[in-house]
C-alpha cells in the first residue's frame, strides 16, 4: 500500500500533467514557470496579468454576462474564451495553488460543440451557453477522482454528475477546472495533505479562506468568473470576502447536494448547501435562476418548490408603486467575538449606504444576547464531545487487549488442533462509562 506521501505525489503529477497538457494542444498554450515560490511577490494580480495577451485579459476580466451576450452574437467564439481561461486559471495555480486539474480536452470540445450548435441553429443552448464554470472538486463530476482531500479517499471515482451541475451544463456551460478545499471540509482555510496549502493572490502570507478557498483564490485572479462552491458555516462567504469577491450561501434545501463527497452526508442537523462565487453580483443572481429554474425539487423531494425571485418580482407598495420596503437587521457583533476594526468599518459603510436609501430600506439595529448558547448547540453538533471521544478510545483499546489474547490462545492451541472461535465482545453503550465495559469470551 503506497505511502500518504506517495498518493499526493502522484495526485500533484496527475495535476502539473494537466496543465502540461495545454502545450501539447494543436494550438499550444504556454504556461510560464515561477521557479521557488519565495521569490514571488506578495501580491501576484499584476503577475497573473503580465503573462496574458491584452485580448485574453479582456475576456477574463470581463461581466460574465458581458461575455455571455458575446457569445450569443457570435462576437467571440466558445473556443476563444475557453483557452483564455484555460491559460489564466494553470497560471492562477503557479501562484496560489489553487486548483486540483484543469480539464482542457474536455472543455475545448465542448466549447467546439458549442460554437458549432450556434453557428447550425442561430441560438444559443442555454442563458449560459459558452461560459467556462470552476466547480469545487469534492462535487462530482463523472469519471474524475472525488477525494475531499482525503488522502485515503483517491482512488474514489465520481459515477455521476453531481446533482447541481447538471442544470448548468444543459444551460450550456463549460466545466474546465476543478478546485482545492481542504480535508473534511470544516475549515475556514485551504489545506490538506494532498495539494497542500492554497494561499491568497493578494498576499501570499495570507489564507484564501474556505473551505472553497481553491475557487475563491482562483476567482480573486479571475482564473474563473464563475464557479461553484459549498458552505455551512462561512465556506463561500469566507473565500468571497478574503479574495474580494463576490458569493452567495443559498438557504438550506434550495439548491440539489447529490453526488458529493463529504463526511457529514446524511447529518440532517448540519445541512451543506451548494452556492456560486463571482467576480460581479448579476451573475449569482444568473446562477440560481438557472439552478433553481431547472426545478431540482421534481428529483429531490427534500427541496422546496420555491421558484427564483428577481427583484422585479418582489411585492409593491399600492401608494407608490414602489418596491415594499426591506427590513435589513444589522448585527454589529454578536456578544461573543468582537469583529475585527476593518469589518466593523464595512458594517458602518454599509449602513450608511442603506440608509441614504431611505424609501428602499428599513434598517434596523438587531442586539443578539444568545449568541453563546447558540456556539454550544452547533459544536455539540459538529464535533465529538470530549468525555465521548474518551469514552470511545477506552473502549476500543479494551476491544484490542481482547482481541489480541484471543489470538495468542488461538495461536497457542493450533499445535493442540483446538478449535476456538473469534470473542463476542459486548460493550456498555455509554462511552463515559467504558472502564466499566462488560465483556465475554465464548470458546
Amino acid at each position: 500500500m503506497p505511502s500518504w506521501q506517495e498518493i499526493a505525489a502522484e495526485r500533484q503529477a496527475h495535476r502539473d500533467s494537466t496543465i502540461e497538457a495545454l502545450a501539447k494542444l494543436p494550438d499550444p498554450i504556454i504556461i510560464p514557470g515561477f521557479g521557488d515560490p519565495s521569490k514571488l511577490p506578495l501580491n501576484v494580480y499584476k503577475t497573473c496579468q503580465y503573462y496574458l495577451t491584452p485580448r485574453e485579459i479582456e475576456i477574463t476580466e470581463a461581466n460574465p454576462i458581458i461575455i455571455l451576450a458575446q457569445l450569443a452574437n457570435s462576437t467571440i467564439s466558445a473556443v476563444d474564451v475557453t483557452r483564455a481561461f484555460l491559460k489564466r486559471a494553470a497560471i492562477a495555480q503557479k501562484l496560489t495553488n489553487c486548483t486540483t486539474e484543469l480539464l482542457p480536452s474536455i472543455a475545448l470540445a465542448r466549447a467546439a460543440e458549442l460554437d458549432a450548435h450556434l453557428k447550425t441553429h442561430k441560438k444559443p443552448v442555454g442563458p449560459l451557453h459558452g461560459l467556462p464554470i470552476s466547480i469545487k472538486e469534492h462535487l462530482g463530476l463523472k469519471g474524475h477522482d472525488l477525494n475531499a482531500g482525503f488522502c485515503g479517499w483517491v482512488g474514489n471515482t465520481a459515477f455521476e454528475t453531481a446533482d447541481i451541475l447538471r442544470p448548468l451544463y444543459d444551460a450550456g456551460c463549460i466545466f474546465y477546472v476543478r478546485t482545492t478545499q481542504p480535508q473534511t471540509l470544516m475549515h475556514l482555510e485551504t489545506s490538506n495533505n494532498l495539494y497542500g496549502v492554497t494561499v491568497n493572490g493578494f498576499n501570499r502570507n495570507l489564507s484564501s479562506g474556505g473551505s472553497s478557498g481553491g475557487e475563491g483564490a482562483l476567482i480573486g485572479l479571475r482564473g474563473s468568473c464563475l464557479g461553484v462552491g459549498t458552505d455551512i458555516g462561512g465556506s463561500i462567504r469566507s473565500p468571497a470576502a478574503n479574495n474580494g469577491v463576490y458569493g452567495l450561501r443559498p438557504t438550506s434545501y434550495r439548491l440539489p447536494m447529490g453526488s458529493q463527497s463529504a463526511t457529514m452526508q446524511g447529518e440532517e442537523h448540519i445541512v451543506p448547501v451548494v452556492g456560486p462565487l463571482s467576480t460581479h453580483l448579476p451573475a449569482l443572481s444568473l446562477f440560481m435562476s438557472v439552478a433553481i429554474g431547472s426545478k431540482p425539487w421534481l428529483s429531490d423531494p427534500m427541496l422546496v418548490p420555491l421558484p427564483w425571485r428577481e427583484e422585479s418580482h418582489f411585492p409593491l407598495n399600492a401608494v407608490t408603486g414602489r418596491m415594499k420596503k426591506m427590513k435589513i437587521g444589522v448585527m454589529r457583533w454578536d456578544g461573543v467575538v468582537m469583529p475585527h476594526p476593518p469589518i466593523l468599518r464595512a458594517i458602518d459603510e454599509v449602513v450608511k449606504k442603506l440608509r441614504a436609501w431611505k424609501d428602499e430600506f428599513e434598517v434596523v439595529e438587531w442586539k443578539e444576547t444568545k449568541a453563546a448558547q447558540a456556539w454550544d448547540i452547533i459544536v455539540s453538533l459538529a464535533f465529538c464531545p470530549l468525555k465521548l471521544l474518551v469514552g470511545s478510545i477506552l473502549n476500543l483499546r479494551i476491544v484490542c487487549i481482547i482481541l489480541r489474547r484471543w489470538r495468542e490462545r488461538r495461536t497457542s492451541s493450533n499445535g493442540r488442533n483446538k478449535r476456538t472461535n473469534p470473542p463476542i465482545i459486548r460493550m456498555d453503550s455509554n462511552a463515559t462509562k467504558s472502564s466499566k465495559a462488560s465483556r465475554t469470551l465464548y470458546e
